[in-house]
């Protein structure tokens, strides 16, 4: 953080990609969208919870640009009636008295799933109208404008068209802020997460910056990518001037020696378990070890229904796509579980299958029952190991 270059590179990730690039059109119940909101507590960096995506670079955009504002303030004229409490716009600049709203609706006023098109679209009429009555201004941005990446640029220009000062807040003080909320702690464990990932799964920094590029979210990916390569390089130069290696450096080391046949193995078969929680750079030992004599045998065990080590750099698809990964082999099913009987098979199973990437599967229990078995309890404290009850 003493870099200013790492500062400005530290604003720009929590300004605009700590928190996943939700649209609200990929939800069909109003339900599932403030429950994605809830879970991932959708802050901007002034602390605000907010209401989608759109709202969140609005207000980290005014918060680093020294733009005092208040999130869904008291508009301050009574409009209130008795269908209808007092109208809140999204912000409003306290020094400006100017009002902004984000309209939620695509160019062709269509809205997300959950939301009545035609009542949401009659609410804007009558906001234009209660602010044109009153005289009151109000800067109007869409959710449009975030997919097209024109949003900030919009705003920028009606601010500057009503002569809004703006004056950037030095990154320092920002993150100052951040540190007294506690988001940079949480950044620096996020960095030391993705340092084992990134260590675990990729052979060379070329290779990580291809996967970032690649994934779904290719901004926030590379954003964070510009976070990690400095730390993964000042640890790895660490390691070197101490003469260490940790457990990933051991795995690609070893690779290397075989397949250089700097170590010749002798084993003739190769047992491996748990193999759905393989990575990609000790899926390429097992090929180094088992393609260095003709007569070796691989036998595997998995279950990609049971892989729950993604975030330390397993990838599934040694497992779904083994043939194409190893070549030829037979497949024997295990489908009989013991664990748990048939009730609590078939609602882990719809559970489990909401993912279109899992194999599909038909498992037999041994114990069965004719009544539920799993209990869902809602309580306060949601990471209560009560909650669920088997």
């Amino acid at each position: 953080m003493a870099d200013p270059e790492y500062e400005r590179k530290a604003v720009n990730y929590f300004e605009k990609y700590l928190y996943p690039d939700i649209n609200p059109f990929d939800f069909e119940t109003k339900g599932e969208y403030f429950q994605f909101l809830e879970e991932n507590d959708v802050r901007s960096l002034k602390g605000d919870l907010v209401k989608s995506h759109g709202e969140l670079l609005i207000a980290n955009y005014l918060f680093t640009h020294g733009i005092e504002y208040q999130y869904e303030a008291r508009y301050q004229i009574p409009v209130q009636t008795v269908e209808f409490q007092q109208y809140k716009p999204d912000f409003y600049l306290i020094e400006h008295d100017i009002y902004i709203e984000h309209y939620g609706i695509d160019r062709e006023h269509k809205t997300a799933p959950f939301i009545d098109a035609k009542k949401y679209n009659e609410g804007i009429d009558w906001k234009r109208k209660t602010h044109a009555e009153n005289g009151t201004v109000c800067l109007e941005t869409f959710h449009y404008q975030k997919l097209e990446n024109s949003l900030i640029t919009e705003l920028e220009k009606q601010l500057m068209a009503h002569n809004v000062t703006v004056e950037p807040i030095a990154d320092k003080a920002i993150l100052e802020t951040l540190r007294e909320m506690g988001q940079v702690s949480i950044l620096a464990s996020l960095m030391e997460s993705l340092l084992t990932h990134v260590k675990s799964s990729c052979e060379s920094m070329e290779q990580a910056v291809k996967l970032a590029q690649d994934a779904c979210k290719t901004g926030q990916a590379m954003a964070a990518l510009d976070l990690i390569v400095p730390i993964i390089e000042k640890y790895d130069r660490w390691l070197e001037s101490n003469d260490e290696i940790d457990f990933n450096d051991m795995i690609h080391r070893s690779t290397h020696y075989v397949e250089d046949r700097k170590y010749i193995p002798q084993w003739k078969y190769i047992l491996i378990d748990e193999f759905q929680d393989i990575s990609g750079p000790r899926a390429n030992l097992v090929k180094a070890l088992r393609n260095s004599r003709k007569d070796c045998s691989l036998f595997c065990v998995g279950d990609d229904w049971q892989s729950i080590y993604r975030f330390a750099g397993s990838d599934l698809n040694y497992t779904t796509n083994f043939s194409l990964e190893f070549g030829d082999h037979s497949l024997t099913k295990l489908d009989k579980t013991y664990r748990f009987n048939n009730s609590i098979c078939d609602v882990a199973t719809k559970f489990v299958t909401q993912n279109p990437i899992q194999q599909k599967k038909e498992l037999v229990t041994k114990d069965r029952v004719d009544k539920a078995a799993v209990s869902i309890l809602r309580t306060q404290n949601c990471t209560d190991s009560s909650q669920i009850d088997l």
